[in-house]
Parts: structure tokens; sequence; C-alpha cells
């Protein structure tokens, strides 16, 4: 096959892509994510320890029981959102994520570290793809509740199964006993750079993110990936992950003799921070917390990870990813890793 046969078929591969997106299924797939600092070193569990969440894509996201998206509307409207792109995908998200300090084998109050803290959170995605200009906006809204005893247990649980102490600290969590949370963020992506004309293709975006709420920061990036890819550019944003937060569209791949797509994934993040509110606390008293001049506010951001296709539309991923220290000063000074895995169906 040559070179501009295999790019006229890619050309319609992506006509197909958009005209099934910009005709929304009402349930076009499912992701689960797990993040765990034991993915990486078993004997480490501290810093960001633990994330769950499950993400439901397709127009039917936006109309459930518990979807806020009619309130992520009326926000996106501000903007002038509605009116931008080519079509909308959406998308709904809830989970769970926890934070520890290193030493979590006491009940007393671990001072001069990050303190305990976790979030168990809803939110809804829209993203407005723009196919002229290989660019897209992602606005999400998530509402949640910090301090429920929700991440530690789940934590402890996991500790029973791989023989791991109790983290016996979450009584001393950030707003301890519940607090509600909110934050909105919009995310603006482009293509720069691409080849899709060969066996081992790439993808080079870049991004310019700002959010306001629990964690509210100005971030710009720069992603790619290479590889047997055969799913939209629209489907890969791995630049909009807020710890545990990763809603993306669920999408089917090109059909290919050689079988299920495979690539590699990368990327960097610079984030300009305010605010956080899993160090600094919010309005309720917590034991631990720290003040803004105690706190690093440009962090570094850094990601490697692998997808493989291994059935029709199912995806598994895992990926590496790691920041430079928040924290000034003391034992939670300290550059915090995890690992992940994702699996994905697309329908």
């Amino acid at each position: 096959m040559t070179l501009t046969t295999m790019s006229g078929l890619l050309l319609s591969i992506n006509d197909v892509y958009a005209e099934d997106a910009s005709q929304e299924k009402d349930i076009s797939g499912w992701i689960f994510y797990m993040d765990n600092d034991l993915f990486i070193t078993p004997n480490i569990d501290r810093d960001y320890t633990a994330g769950m969440s499950v993400v439901f894509t397709g127009a039917g996201s936006a109309s459930h029981l518990l979807s806020i998206d009619a309130v992520l509307g009326a926000i996106d409207s501000w903007p002038g959102l509605k009116d931008s792109g080519d079509f909308v995908l959406h998308s709904f998200e809830f989970g769970i994520s926890g934070f520890t300090p290193e030493k979590t084998e006491t009940r007393f109050v671990v001072q001069n570290d990050r303190p305990y803290a976790s979030l168990v959170y809803l939110a809804n995605n829209r993203q407005y793809v723009n196919l002229q200009n290989k660019s897209s906006l992602i606005s999400t809204l998530s509402i949640g509740v910090l301090g429920l005893n929700t991440a530690g247990n789940l934590q402890n649980a996991v500790h029973e199964v791989v023989n791991l102490e109790d983290a016996l600290g979450w009584d001393n969590q950030i707003s301890k006993e519940g607090e509600l949370t909110f934050r909105y963020g919009l995310s603006s992506q482009t293509v720069r750079w691409h080849d899709y004309s060969t066996v081992d293709k790439y993808e080079i975006k870049t991004a310019l993110r700002g959010s306001i709420g629990y964690i509210t920061d100005v971030t710009w990036s720069i992603s790619g990936r290479w590889g047997d890819i055969r799913s939209p550019w629209w489907a890969f944003n791995p630049q909009t992950s807020e710890y545990t937060e990763k809603s993306a569209p669920a999408f089917p791949t090109s059909k290919s003799e050689r079988g299920g797509e495979f690539y590699y994934w990368t990327g960097l993040s610079v984030h300009l921070r305010a605010y956080n509110v899993f160090l600094q606390g919010q309005t309720k008293d917590s034991v631990v917390t720290y003040d803004s001049d105690e706190l690093n506010h440009l962090i570094l951001e850094v990601w490697f990870g692998v997808t493989a296709e291994i059935f029709d539309g199912m995806r598994v991923s895992y990926m590496v990813r790691g920041q430079t220290t928040e924290i000034k000063h003391g034992e939670g000074s300290r550059n915090p890793f995890w690992g992940g895995l994702m699996v994905s169906q697309a329908f």
C-alpha cells in the first residue's frame, strides 16, 4: 500500500470518526481508572497514595439522575463555548482520591509532613471538538466532599489484601467528617505535529488549562503518543488529569489485519498553582495544614504510559506519573510518584 493510499485511508477513517461523534451515542463507552503508589514501589505508601474512578461516556451521561451537566452547560455559556467546535462529547465520572503522610502507623497527629486528605466526587465533562484546527476545548465541573472515611477504609482494605499495616491516622485528615467542595476547569488543546501516514504514527499536542476551586491553578502542557495509533486525536487527553480525575471519551479504533491499537505516550506539565485544598485545607478547621508561603507554587509534572487494545474496542493502559514537591521544607518536601492502570471499552 502506498503512502498516498494510506493517507487517504486515514482521512476516510477520520471522516467516519467525525460522523460517529457528531451523532453521539447514548452510551459510547466506559473507563475504569486505578492509581496507587504501590504500582511503582510496594514498600512506599505516601503522598497521593491511591485513587479510583469510573467514567461513562456518551450523550446519556448528560441526562441521568446524578448528572450536573446542566450546571456545567450554564457555566460554559458564559464564555460562549456552546457555539464552538463541530460537535460536543459528554462524559460523567465519579471517584475517590486519598493522600497520606509517610508515617501512617500512628494515630497521633503527624506534623511536618503532608496531611491526610481525601475527596469523594462526581464530575461532568464536555469536549467541544474543532476538526479543521485539530483542536478542542474541555470543560469540567466537579462537586465533592472532603474528609469522609471512605478513602481510609478503602486504603486499609487494600493493605489487608497485600499484607501491609493499616493507616491509622485518618481521623486527622483535612475537613474531618465532611465538607462540600467544587472545581471548574477549562482546557484548550491543539495538535501541533503529527504523521498518520506510516505504520509508526505520532501525534504531539500542546494544551493550556485553568481551574478554580479545590485546586486553583494555570497549567501549560505538551504531550504526545507514537505507535500504531488508530483512535482519533480528540480521544487522547492525558494532560487534563488531576490526580484521579481523568474524564475522556472512549472511542473505537479503526480495524487492521495487524491486530489492535498499540502506542506509547508521554508528556510534561508546568503548573502555576495558587491553592491546593489537600495541603491548605478549606473553611473547616484541620489539625495539619500549610500556609501559602510554605508551598512551592511552580510545579513540574511528567508522565509516561503504554496503551494496548486487547479486544475489539477494549484497551488496557499502564502509566507512571510524578511531580516536583509542593511542600518547601520538612518531611513532606519530596517528589511524589505513582502508577496507574486503566481499562476502557468503547462501543
